[in-house]
């Protein structure tokens, strides 16, 4: 009866360790599956459920017909739905054909700066647009969309041509030598701020930063190639963030 009972547990153990060895991202292709290692914390791409095709990934960002990810030196490549590693992903987004459309306006009333919001679908009418946004116009030499104007458009379709998050209707406004940005009724200030591949870049004190996605004490970042961006830390360490501001060494 022990060793019955040393058998069971045994077998417990080793099959509660197998749970928590591998949690299943998603599919992949046709014959693929993307796996993170819960005991490493790196992912790894199966053929067939069984063939580890790719393993000790540092990081794994699911494209459009491609994995973007970094290898445990750091390079970053793409695999395609053949499971085949390339240099470069040649990204076909789909679009959908009924999807919401927005515009959003910068309006002045009276001492304040109002923003507006419409959503609707082609073909609605009578859409009021409601104000999602304000702040004072005291102070304020400039403001304006990241596209220089004081209205933008866009449709759902444009999110997914990005791997990150997007501030098209983000307000930029000038206020003296200081450069701000208000975004869901949250003013933030800058030395400079600029519009790069869909997100805000942003300067302080000669360090730099992607808004709402890292802190601003970087001495150099590119600009994103689909999911990651190449960083140099100030003390002139390398590497690579994510979208969620993650950082991956060299």
């Amino acid at each position: 009866m022990k060793t019955l009972l040393i058998f069971i547990l045994t077998i417990s153990t080793m099959s509660s360790f197998a749970q928590k060895k591998d949690s299943l991202i998603s599919a992949f292709g046709t014959n693929f599956k993307l796996y993170k290692n819960l005991n490493t914390n790196s992912f790894e791409l199966h053929k067939n459920d069984e063939k580890v095709i790719f393993k000790n990934l540092k990081t794994a960002v699911r494209l459009n017909g491609f994995l973007q990810v970094l290898d445990n030196k750091n390079e970053m490549f793409y695999i395609n739905e053949n499971g085949a590693k390339v240099k470069e992903a040649n990204l076909i987004t789909e679009v959908c054909g009924t999807v919401p459309n927005y515009t959003y306006k910068i309006l002045r009333k009276k001492n304040r700066f109002i923003v507006t919001e419409l959503v609707g679908y082609d073909g609605e009418e009578n859409v009021a647009p409601k104000e999602i946004e304000s702040i004072s116009a005291a102070g304020i030499d400039k403001i304006n969309f990241p596209n220089g104007t004081k209205k933008v458009t866009f449709d759902a379709n444009e999110s997914m041509f990005y791997a990150t998050e997007i501030f098209l209707n983000a307000v930029l406004l000038s206020k003296g030598k200081k450069q701000g940005v208000l975004y869901n009724n949250t003013v933030r200030y800058f030395d400079a701020v600029s519009y790069v591949n869909g997100v805000l870049k942003v300067q302080t004190n000669n360090k730099v930063g992607y808004y709402n996605i890292t802190e601003v004490t970087y001495k150099d970042l590119e600009p994103f190639a689909n999911g990651l961006a190449k960083f140099t830390t100030n003390n002139n360490k390398t590497g690579y963030i994510d979208a969620n501001g993650n950082e991956y060494f060299d």
